[in-house]
């Protein structure tokens, strides 16, 4: 169980010399004016490479300051933040690092690829502590990613994120709440010690999307949340379809937190069905928002944007509750199927269910009409990410449509994936002389020790046919891990 209590950071205060696991946030404290919006900066060098990181420093309440920083080079770190200057040595730990977007996919600092499955809990922010832990934990080893709202608006919490004024909503963005932050340092450390990313969303959904035009909360929400390997920045939540903001807008939003991210975390911004920054730099990923259980129509979305070459997420294809029949795990094969990534939640009815959890509930306390108990596309999830995880996905860039609804994805001869819709089949070269290994799973299974089956390898043969039951569409992986050219 993740204890929220336990910070997987440390605060120092002392003049012996820290030891602090790589990439690993590391709090260096100090005295500074009672003034959240005064800008102090911190400097880090790693003594032998000579490479230096720069971090905002952020206010945390009366005369309390905080730089958190994360080493990525090994060895020993000096540093210097207002008055205090120091020494830290960065020792080997299980961190996997910063993650990257590397080509059309996300990789951790270590070399490992990340497959994304996101779920969605806009709201968390508002319920009690207890409940995020059983949240976090409810999502463990099921979902990748947590996307969900920095400052919780719809259906506000006991603990507000900022002081009384008259900025959007009631609030003086000019003026945190420490307690309010420091309840999200616990929720976004307990989600790296579950193995999660934490996508924060910046502005909305729905109201309080102004405070991303404030360069105070950006300033401060990057200095808090830089150290944090497992975190990621979306500017805003359907901002142009709710037409609050321009590209351009988002752009000089987007390029202000770039200037300022030494770790350059994953940062993109959420729209709808149209990608409106082709060519941007600040963008490290591109998010789209289509609500469609078709297979074909997702994987055309994500191939739209080929010509970006970066990765792809469809963070709403989807929810449970919303889309019924299975229809959210369709829609995310048709983002595999296109080379891209999605998210889920499950929506019990307008504007409740675990995404947004006003009732201060875990999420297994929802049921779905289309389900015999809780939330079945998280079993989805798992299955899904069990299949990928025999596969290089990666490397798996040659898409090809074969007609009546079947799609291939390939690393041509070496790893192959065939969806074929129910009822259907498809006959396949492969390389001859090539001894491959086979297994397919039927994509509505919520059989999470059971779904994935192994079938006969191809044993060489230049030709296979492949086929789906009567009931359910199948996909098929051909090689994989361990086969070679």
């Amino acid at each position: 169980m993740v204890e929220l209590c336990n910070l997987a950071f440390l605060v120092y205060t002392s003049l012996a010399v820290a030891e602090v696991e790589r990439y690993d946030p590391f709090d260096i404290s100090f005295n500074g004016p009672d003034d959240p919006t005064a800008i102090i900066d911190g400097m880090f060098q790693h003594v032998n490479s000579g490479n230096l990181i720069h971090l905002p420093a952020f206010w945390d309440g009366g005369t309390t300051w905080r730089c958190r920083f994360a080493p990525t080079e090994l060895g020993e770190w000096a540093y210097s933040v207002a008055d205090k200057r120091g020494e830290l040595r960065c020792v080997q730990g299980d961190n996997p690092g910063f993650v990257r977007a590397v080509g059309r996919h996300f990789q951790f600092a270590n070399g490992e690829y990340l497959f994304v499955a996101g779920n969605t809990h806009y709201d968390i922010m508002s319920c009690s502590e207890p409940v995020i832990q059983k949240t976090i934990e409810w999502n463990r080893g099921y979902f990748s990613k947590i996307r969900f709202a920095t400052v919780t608006q719809r259906y506000h919490g006991d603990l507000k994120a900022f002081e009384p004024g008259d900025d959007e909503n009631g609030y003086d963005f000019n003026r945190p709440v420490p307690a309010y932050w420091q309840k999200l340092d616990r929720t976004v450390a307990a989600m790296k010690a579950a193995g999660i990313q934490a996508d924060l969303i910046l502005a909305g959904p729905d109201i309080t999307y102004k405070q991303i035009e404030n360069d105070f909360y950006k300033r401060y929400v990057l200095a808090r949340y830089a150290g944090f390997s497992n975190v990621w920045f979306c500017l805003g939540n359907e901002v142009h379809s709710k037409a609050h903001y321009k590209p351009e807008d988002m752009n000089e939003a987007g390029n202000f937190i770039l200037r300022l991210d030494p770790y350059r975390h994953p940062l993109s911004v959420h729209d709808q069905a149209k990608w409106y920054y082709p060519g941007e730099r600040w963008p490290t990923h591109v998010i789209f928002q289509k609500k469609n259980a078709d297979i074909a129509t997702q994987r055309t979305l994500t191939m739209s944007v080929r010509d970006e070459k970066k990765p792809v997420i469809n963070d709403e294809p989807a929810y449970q509750g919303e889309i019924v029949d299975g229809g959210a795990i369709q829609a995310w094969w048709g983002i595999v199927m296109g080379g891209g990534y999605g998210s889920t939640s499950q929506k019990t009815g307008n504007k409740t269910g675990p995404y947004f959890p006003e009732k201060n509930q875990p999420p297994d306390a929802w049921a779905n009409p289309k389900s015999t108990h809780g939330w079945y596309m998280r079993e989805q999830s798992r299955i899904l990410q069990d299949f990928m995880s025999r596969c290089e996905w990666w490397k798996m860039e040659t898409m090809t449509d074969h007609g009546r609804g079947i799609f291939e994805r390939s690393e041509p001869g070496r790893q192959y994936l065939f969806l074929i819709p129910a009822g259907e089949n498809i006959t396949v070269s492969l390389p001859a002389g090539k001894d491959l290994p086979v297994a397919f799973y039927d994509i509505h299974s919520r059989d999470v020790e059971g779904a994935i089956q192994d079938a006969p390898s191809t044993g060489g043969a230049e030709n296979m046919t492949l086929s789906a039951g009567d009931e359910d569409t199948r996909v098929y992986l051909i090689g994989g891990r361990g086969s070679r050219d």
